[in-house]
C-alpha cells in the first residue's frame, strides 16, 4: 500500500498543470466612460445609455483603506421603472478601487452589447472581506446573466469572482487558483503527502505557511465552503486538497469533504410524502440504501457534502463548479447520503440561481 501511496503522489505532482499567469497581467487600464455620438441609423435605433456608480467599503487591508466603484450602464428608458441586471436594462463597465485619499489605484473595464433595447448579458458584481489570522482578501463577486434564448430554458446566472489583496505595500489581484502542488509558499518545493482518512486518503502539501480559509461558493442547490490556501506575501491561493477513495485496492478521485449552508424552501402543508433513497456511502449502491419518508412537516438536517472541485479561469476572473456532488443529512432520526435533482427538490433544495 505504501507503494501504491508513493506512486499516487508522484502521478499527481508529475502532471501538475503548468505555472498560472502571473498576477501582474490581471491588471487593466479603463478607457473614460462615454456615450457613443454617432448619428448612424443603427446608433441611433439603440436605446440611450446612461451612467450609474455604487460605493462599498471603504475596506481595510493591512493598514490601508480602500473603496470599491461600480459603474454600471442603465438604459435610460427604463431608469425611472427600476433598471437592473435582472431584466436586462443594466450592467456593470467598470470596476475602480480608490485608496484613502481617492486616487485611483485600479481600473478594469467590462465591454457589453446591446440586443432588442436591452443588454445582451449583463454583469453584476458586489465586494466583501475575507479576513484571515495572517491577511486579507478582498473578494469580488460577479453575477453575469446569459441571453436569454426564444427556443431553450432559461439559464441561470453564472457565478465568479476575482480576489485582491496586499502584496509588497501595494494593492494586487491574485489571479487563478493554483493547483494543488503549485504556489511558492502554498506547496514548499512542490511536495505533496498523501495522508490516510476514513474510506480512502487525502492528497495536501507537505509543508505549507500558506493559511487555509473556507470560500463560499454556490453549487446550484446550496452553499459550499471550499478550503483554499492564502498564501499572503506572494498574493497567491490555490487548491486545499485533493480526496481519493480505496476502490478494490485501486484509488480514483472521489472529491473531499466539506462545511455547507443550506437555507430549504419549506414545502406547502398539503404537498404529498416523498421517499428518497438514504446511501450508507456516497456511491450509489442501491444495496446498501434505504428509502426515508420526506413529508411537509420533515425536518432534515444538512451536515456536509463531498463533491470533486474544478476552478476554471474566465479572463481575469475565476469560476468554480462541482462533479459528484453527494450532500449527508439526517432525516427521521437516521443520517445519510442523498444525490441528485429529485432528493435535492424534495428536500427543499431546488435548482436555484445564487442567492
Amino acid at each position: 500500500m505504501a507503494q501504491s501511496l508513493s506512486a499516487l503522489v508522484l502521478a499527481i505532482a508529475a502532471t501538475r498543470a503548468a505555472p498560472a499567469v502571473p498576477p501582474s497581467a490581471f491588471s487593466s487600464a479603463s478607457a473614460p466612460l462615454q456615450e457613443s455620438t454617432s448619428s448612424s441609423p443603427r446608433a441611433q435605433a439603440e436605446p440611450r445609455v446612461s451612467d450609474s456608480i455604487t460605493r462599498e467599503g471603504p475596506f481595510s487591508l493591512g493598514n490601508q483603506q480602500y473603496t470599491v466603484v461600480f459603474h454600471e450602464k442603465v438604459i435610460l428608458e427604463a431608469r425611472s421603472r427600476g433598471a437592473s441586471p435582472a431584466n436586462f436594462t443594466a450592467t456593470l463597465s467598470q470596476l475602480e478601487f480608490l485608496d484613502a485619499q481617492g486616487n485611483s489605484v485600479y481600473q478594469e473595464t467590462f465591454p457589453y452589447t446591446l440586443a432588442q433595447r436591452r443588454f445582451a448579458q449583463p454583469l453584476t458584481a458586489s465586494s466583501l472581506l475575507l479576513p484571515g489570522a495572517s491577511g486579507e482578501a478582498l473578494v469580488i463577486r460577479f453575477l453575469e446573466r446569459p441571453a436569454p434564448s426564444p427556443d431553450a430554458e432559461p439559464q441561470l446566472p453564472t457565478e465568479s469572482w476575482q480576489v485582491f489583496g496586499i502584496v509588497n505595500g501595494h494593492l494586487a489581484p491574485f489571479g487563478p487558483v493554483l493547483p494543488l502542488g503549485q504556489g511558492t509558499d502554498i506547496t514548499v518545493g512542490g511536495a505533496v503527502a498523501a495522508v490516510m482518512m476514513k474510506g480512502g486518503i487525502a492528497v495536501m502539501p507537505m509543508a505549507s505557511t500558506a493559511e487555509v480559509l473556507a470560500f463560499r461558493v454556490w453549487n446550484g442547490n446550496f452553499y459550499a465552503l471550499v478550503p483554499v490556501r492564502f498564501d499572503w506575501a506572494n498574493g497567491q491561493w490555490g487548491e486545499g486538497e485533493e480526496c481519493y477513495a480505496l476502490d478494490n485496492g485501486s484509488l480514483r478521485e472521489r472529491g473531499c469533504i466539506m462545511h455547507i449552508e443550506a437555507l430549504p424552501t419549506p414545502r406547502p402543508p398539503d404537498a404529498d410524502t416523498i421517499y428518497v433513497h438514504l446511501f450508507e456511502a456516497p456511491d450509489g449502491n442501491l444495496d446498501n440504501s434505504i428509502n426515508v419518508p420526506v413529508s411537509p412537516d420533515s425536518h432534515a438536517e444538512f451536515l456536509e457534502m463531498i463533491a470533486i472541485v474544478q476552478w476554471q479561469a474566465r479572463d481575469q476572473r475565476v469560476a468554480c463548479s462541482f462533479r459528484n456532488l453527494w450532500l449527508y443529512i439526517r432525516i427521521n432520526n437516521k443520517e445519510g447520503w442523498v444525490h441528485g435533482k429529485d432528493a435535492f427538490d424534495a428536500l427543499g433544495l431546488p435548482l436555484a440561481p445564487p442567492q
